[in-house]
Parts: C-alpha cells; sequence; structure tokens
C-alpha cells in the first residue's frame, strides 16, 4: 500500500480560506525585509513559501542569498501572525475529503502532508478545520527552495514516525496544480490529481498525472484513490 502526501490549499481545504497565509507573507516583507512588497505580484500557485518570499524580495532588489540569511526568522514571523489572525476566516475541508481520510486511517494506511506552506501554518490550518488526527507527518515549505526538495524530507519524517525504512517509490503525490504532478515527476513518484482548485482535470492530465479525479465527493472517486494507493 503506498503513502499519500497530500497537499492542503485546493486539496484538503478550500483555497478560499488563505488571506491570513498571503497577509502574513506581506506583513514580513515589510517587517523583516523592509520592502513595500505584496506576493500577488507572482503567481504562487504550486510554489514553496520559501520559493515565494525570494522569488518577490528579488523584484524588490533583494539578492536570493541575502533574502535567505533572514529565512528562518521570516518563516517563523509568518506563523506567528497567521495565529494572531487565524480566526478571520474559516477552514473547511472541501466534499469528501473527511471521508476519504477516514477509510485510509481504517485501512490502517499513514497519511503525509507535502504543502508548500509554512509548517506552523500547514498545520494549523489542518487543525482548525479539524482534520489533524488523520495525518501522521508532514513536510513543509519552509525545508526547502523547491517543491521537489520536500520529497526527501517527507521520506525522512514518515521513517520517523513509521520507524521502518520507506523509499520514496512508496509515496503518491496528491495534488490540485501542474507543479504538484510536475514534483513527483521530478522526483519520480506516482501523482494523482484532483481538480479541486484553479486547474481543470485537462489541464492535470496534460501535466501526466497517473490518475485525476473531479474531487473527493463521490464514493467512487474516492475509491478509485484508495484502490491507486493499493496497486
Amino acid at each position: 500500500m503506498k503513502i499519500p502526501l497530500f497537499d492542503i490549499d485546493g486539496v484538503i481545504i478550500s483555497k478560499a480560506t488563505n488571506k491570513p497565509h498571503f497577509e502574513a507573507f506581506n506583513h514580513i516583507f515589510r517587517s523583516t525585509y523592509s520592502k513595500n512588497a505584496s506576493v500577488s505580484e507572482i503567481d504562487t500557485d504550486g510554489k514553496i513559501d520559501n520559493q515565494i518570499i525570494i522569488e518577490v524580495l528579488e523584484l524588490h532588489g533583494l539578492s536570493a542569498e541575502a533574502i535567505k540569511k533572514k529565512l528562518k526568522k521570516a518563516t517563523k514571523e509568518m506563523g506567528k501572525y497567521f495565529y494572531i489572525h487565524k480566526n478571520e476566516e474559516n477552514y473547511v475541508t472541501l466534499a469528501g475529503v473527511k471521508d476519504l481520510l477516514i477509510e485510509l486511517k481504517n485501512r490502517k494506511i499513514p497519511i503525509g502532508v507535502l504543502s508548500g506552506n509554512v509548517e506552523t501554518i500547514g498545520w494549523g490550518k489542518i487543525e482548525l478545520a479539524g482534520i489533524r488526527k488523520y495525518f501522521d507527518f508532514g513536510s513543509f515549505g519552509n525545508s526547502g527552495f523547491r517543491r521537489i526538495d520536500l520529497i526527501t524530507i517527507a521520506e525522512k519524517e514518515a521513517e520517523v514516525k513509521l520507524k521502518r525504512d520507506i523509499s520514496k517509490k512508496n509515496f503518491v503525490i496528491i495534488g490540485d496544480t501542474p507543479r504538484d504532478i510536475q514534483c513527483g515527476k521530478e522526483g519520480g513518484i506516482a501523482t494523482i490529481g484532483v481538480a479541486t482548485g484553479l486547474f481543470s482535470k485537462a489541464e492535470l492530465e496534460k501535466e501526466g498525472a497517473d490518475l485525476i479525479v473531479p474531487s473527493f465527493e463521490k464514493e467512487e472517486n474516492r475509491k478509485r484513490v484508495i484502490d491507486f494507493l493499493s496497486g
């Protein structure tokens, strides 16, 4: 049985609930880097938070080296900002997500997160949505500079949690953007595309996702995911 690595935004939680997260970026641009920058200046879909910070601030004349020197402080401040403002949004799981998680748990399948979010923000969203208990480990966007970096981190986190060696080929990335699919292909692991974000089934299919479902709402689609993980 393969281990699923779920993205968060647009896969398990609605992307409409991201205001505190996006405002946390703008907060650290001003407070940590003294730049009047905005996360809206770039396309963020499928990118990880460290990558987003670097790309935005490079537009404002900072070098990647200078940005990286303050990244740990910046992402820590993002987490603090998120928790201060977390109740300004409702964190809603997408239709069928909880049913899928329950079924995976009933089958004793470990469940992981592979998300571009800063770790404190990623777990925060999951906790606020009331589904933290279903997840065993996670790999997050303050731990690397490209999405593919998170695969190795997920592998190590899973091995610690499950107390056994795990090959990366035992994972399946579940995401809603072309970059999720590209990450899996570049990293040599299977991918499931779910068209609950901004991208259509056709767009995910074009990237070469191994399985595509429109959503997790219908039982037949959840069964397709479980069958894929069992194959």
